[in-house]
């Protein structure tokens, strides 16, 4: 294996740790807060940096690196020192509530449903059950009171259904989900798996202190995982966070859209930048500095020239390969060529199973008799839903609107029944794709591939999202393009009708 030979900005960072942890060790030495935030560009080696830094904590200091899941927590844990824990928030949460609560701790992952059936009005209607556990883990993940209108944004943006009539949301929902938010935090002594970060923030609970604190994916945090990390690393500690705020997509499902430059301010933090991209050849670096100049990105010496080029959508269909990956800013331009290709007898798969199942909560909700019935109760609903939102100048919510009824209109083709339909949703989104990978550039971050292909990209940012007034909302947009065009490692090809 050849020796890791770090980059100026790499050696930067590892200058820092040493400087930052040096006299930690040392109970008589000046005790002040080191904080960091690693602004690292795309495809910028944000793990390895992670890794080797740590290396520079010294042995007698105690870390925690925080990951978002379980098999990157225990694949990390082998890489780390010996004096660094690599924990999931939600192990970390865990830990603090059997602290605080001792023995009588449970850990029930039905306890929303417990409580409800233990409610003599709300224990006949099951109906409510899946919608009502959905929407307080989202309230509890982002620190959000149960009021009636984040209730209703929660459930648009994460196809909940609330009501059996499009055209009135359910009163019974909201009751519902304000009395089970409000007796999941009466019963403490039983937890499920969003109170083992809820309940340590929420409730202020005495957590362990760590030395360090390293968390990555800066800026795919929510609120209550924000808080939960800080509040375990000690008044003294050193805190460094890691991410790219133009990797910033998530807003629309509760992550802060400013948590990178939030957290800069809250902690007064130095700030360091990874620039060298590992991933991109050179023409896509080009490509992103042309676009974005406000994005400082290199590549590596050794970077190949790369391809980028604009080809018709019929020639693309020829081209397209299993470890390929087609990306559009929405989904319903992927239906087509994925049942081309499947016409053809190519294995190909649209990726997410959860856009599926809000597919088909949504073609149940209209209660159709047949196809044509379902196209014009489709049309119905988009054009009420449109007037709605518009009101409210909520134009994001327009375009996941508008985005779920064209999805399904293309689903329609060649299809005689709506069990039909269900079945062909069910054929074609999944989560482990076999074959050529259709995606949302929302679902393919942090994904890669050597050739990469961008359909509609006129959506690109999408007209209908500019239209926020809100700024945050418009750099969301321009974050997606910038995601979608990094995830190549050779070449990107614009598809064009």
């Amino acid at each position: 294996m050849s020796k890791f030979t770090p980059s100026r900005y790499q050696s930067a960072v590892f200058d820092w740790f040493r400087t930052a942890t040096s006299n930690m060790e040392y109970f008589d030495a000046p005790q002040i807060r080191h904080s960091l935030i690693i602004e690292a560009v795309a495809g910028s080696g944000k793990t390895t940096t992670g890794i080797e830094a740590l290396k520079y904590i010294p042995k007698a200091l105690e870390g925690i690196y925080v990951a978002f899941n379980k098999h990157i927590a225990t694949e990390l844990q082998s890489r780390l020192p010996e004096n660094i824990q690599a924990k999931t928030y939600h192990a970390l949460g865990l830990s603090i509530c059997k602290d605080n609560i001792g023995r009588k701790l449970q850990l029930n992952a039905d306890k929303i449903e417990v409580i409800l059936k233990g409610n003599y009005r709300y224990k006949t209607q099951r109906w409510l059950f899946s919608p009502v556990k959905r929407i307080i883990s989202l309230l509890k993940a982002n620190l959000l009171d149960a009021t009636g209108e984040n209730i209703l944004e929660l459930a648009f943006y994460h196809n909940i259904e609330l009501s059996n009539d499009y055209k009135n949301f359910s009163d019974d929902v909201i009751e519902c989900v304000q009395y089970a938010m409000r007796e999941s935090c009466s019963w403490q002594e039983m937890i499920d798996f969003e109170d083992m970060c809820y309940f340590p923030v929420h409730f202020k609970m005495n957590a362990h202190k760590f030395d360090f604190l390293f968390v990555d994916e800066l800026q795919d945090t929510n609120k209550v995982q924000m808080e939960l990390a800080l509040m375990s690393v000690n008044e003294h500690g050193c805190i460094v966070g890691c991410g790219d705020r133009y990797q910033s997509i998530y807003a629309f499902r509760g992550a802060d859209s400013s948590a990178i430059p939030n957290m800069i301010e809250r902690l007064q933090a130095d700030t360091l930048p990874l620039s060298i991209t590992y991933r991109n050849p050179k023409s896509i670096v080009e490509l992103v500095k042309s676009k974005f100049p406000y994005i400082n990105i290199e590549h590596a010496d050794w970077a190949q020239d790369g391809i980028i080029d604009s080809i018709k959508d019929e020639v693309a269909l020829d081209m397209y390969k299993p470890e390929d990956m087609i990306l559009c800013r929405t989904n319903a331009p992927l239906i087509e060529p994925c049942f081309a290709l499947i016409r053809k007898g190519i294995k190909a798969q649209v990726k997410g199973r959860d856009i599926g199942q809000g597919l088909t909560a949504l073609i149940k909700k209209m209660k159709a008799s047949d196809v044509s019935d379902l196209i014009d109760k489709l049309v119905e609903y988009r054009g009420v839903e449109s007037e709605r939102l518009a009101k409210q100048e909520k134009f994001s919510l327009i375009t996941v609107m508008e985005d779920k009824v064209d999805t399904i209109f293309a689903l329609t083709e060649d299809v005689q029944t709506v069990e039909d339909l269900f079945a062909k949703i069910t054929a074609i989104f999944a989560d482990e794709i076999e074959g050529v990978t259709f995606s949302s550039i929302h679902k393919a971050k942090g994904l890669e591939a050597k050739r990469v292909f961008i359909l509609r990209p006129d959506l690109m940012p999408h007209p209908m999202a500019m239209k926020s007034k809100q700024e945050w909302a418009a750099q969301q947009e321009r974050n997606i393009e910038y995601v979608a065009i990094t995830r190549s490692l050779s070449e990107l090809h614009y598809v064009m009708q």
